[in-house]
């Protein structure tokens, strides 16, 4: 609105079907955030339930916040708010000396807060967070947190400690541990212990990040044994072989050793291969073809649902193209085949669940930052010898030369993602687009 006033709105939709809560509900938000000077800034927002069904409460908050430099370095930020789903509060103080060291400490309470696998048995009191950061060195830098949860009758202690080293201008290793003490008299008092290291590498051409973390937990919860043992993996890779030609690849993979029946046993093995091209003497013209292996002895979980769903073996291979037709209309397509074994639980036995799919888009340009979408998928599953047809249609907004949000309705319930085998896919979507 000025350089000193800025005038912010927001809109959100919530679905849930998790037996607790379940209905859908719409939220808008409106906030305005005033900077009289360099070193202040404050605001207020409110936010109001426009639009609920089922048992889902509404979600109306009110609340007035801040940040304001003092002396030495010290940052002070705040906000409070009260609304139907509880009080909310925040207040941090920190300090940065430079590029050398930070210190801050600070209390948070998060309006309807829910921790995962623990059930709320009193009030939510906040928790306490202290940490920072210090150079060791030119290229060493060290870093601790702890938090203090008041969750209730559950308390949590949690320590966390690392460091990154910088081997080069393009190499650098960093590792952590963290430490978990818990006390709850409801659920059952357990003790978390967590290792990692990873490494990060980049250079004009090849980007690349890993990390690994083993993770155990010692204890109860209900009164039944929660043993685990976790072993986790992520990597990341980037190759840029030419102008034209990118190479992608990525791999997540997990196994945990349950020793209870609490935490289960299983795996998950996630590998991505892509390759892009983009010809120089046709920026019309995009291709990407990639190759997926999924194996997931968890079981694929519905985004409404706790329970765990069915449990995959698959590869997948599947070819892009997108071509420019006009400045103003764009045509694309995919095809997709799926190898695959499915069980639907883990007592029950493995079959072949093989499909095609295919899909064809139009995206038109139609006027400055706004695009339409409309997208029709045929799948094609093998074992049953049935073919399924869906529909989607949505309009983007850009954001910024590299965001764009858009806002859709699918029909049918194929999905794009060969792996997606829950086939849930019809409703509306709200999506976020970014590319680096």
């Amino acid at each position: 609105m000025t350089d000193a006033l800025t005038f912010d709105l927001g809109l959100e939709h919530l679905d849930r079907d998790d037996g607790r809560e379940d209905g859908s509900r719409t939220d808008a938000a409106l906030r305005l955030t005033w900077a009289p000077s360099e070193d202040a800034t404050l605001y207020g927002y409110v936010q109001a339930t426009i639009d609920r069904d089922g048992t889902l409460d509404a979600n109306d908050r009110a609340g007035i916040g801040g940040t304001y430099a003092l002396a030495n370095g010290w940052t002070i930020e705040g906000e409070l708010s009260d609304g139907d789903r509880g009080t909310g509060a925040r207040l941090l103080f920190r300090q940065d000396r430079g590029e050398s060291e930070t210190t801050y400490f600070g209390y948070e309470l998060e309006p309807d807060r829910e921790l995962d696998g623990i059930d709320l048995s009193g009030t939510d009191q906040g928790r306490f967070v202290m940490g920072g950061t210090r150079a060791l060195g030119p290229n060493l830098t060290a870093f601790g947190e702890n938090t203090y949860d008041l969750y209730g009758d559950y308390r949590a202690l949690t320590s966390a400690y690392g460091a990154t080293y910088e081997v080069s201008d393009y190499l650098t290793y960093s590792g952590a541990i963290e430490i978990a003490q818990v006390e709850d008299d409801v659920n059952g008092d357990f003790e978390r212990t967590a290792l990692s290291f990873g490494l990060s590498y980049q250079d004009a051409d090849l980007s690349a990040t890993g990390r690994v973390e083993y993770r155990r937990d010692d204890g109860t919860l209900s009164g039944s044994d929660r043993d685990s043992e976790t072993l986790l993996l992520v990597a990341d890779l980037a190759y840029e072989i030419g102008d034209d030609r990118r190479i992608l690849a990525s791999v997540d993979a997990s196994t945990t050793q349950g020793q209870g029946a609490i935490v289960e046993s299983g795996d998950l093995v996630d590998i991505r291969l892509g390759y892009a091209l983009r010809p120089v003497d046709n920026e019309r013209l995009n291709l990407l073809f990639r190759y997926r292996y999924l194996e997931d002895t968890y079981g694929q979980q519905l985004a409404s649902d706790d329970d765990p769903g069915a449990l995959q073996r698959s590869h997948v291979l599947s070819a892009e193209a997108s071509y420019d037709l006009t400045t103003d209309w764009t045509m694309g397509g995919k095809l997709g085949l799926r190898l695959s074994e499915t069980a639907a639980d883990a007592s029950s036995a493995w079959v072949d669940n093989d499909a095609w799919l295919g899909v064809v888009n139009a995206r038109w340009h139609f006027v400055h930052n706004w695009d339409a979408l409309v997208e029709v998928r045929g799948l094609t599953l093998d074992n049953g010898d049935t073919t399924e047809l869906g529909a989607l249609a949505a309009v983007y907004r850009q954001l910024g030369p590299n965001v764009s949000l858009g806002l859709g309705y699918t029909f049918g319930a194929v999905s794009s993602d060969l792996t997606d085998i829950d086939y849930d896919e019809q409703g509306a979507f709200l999506n976020l687009v970014a590319q680096f």
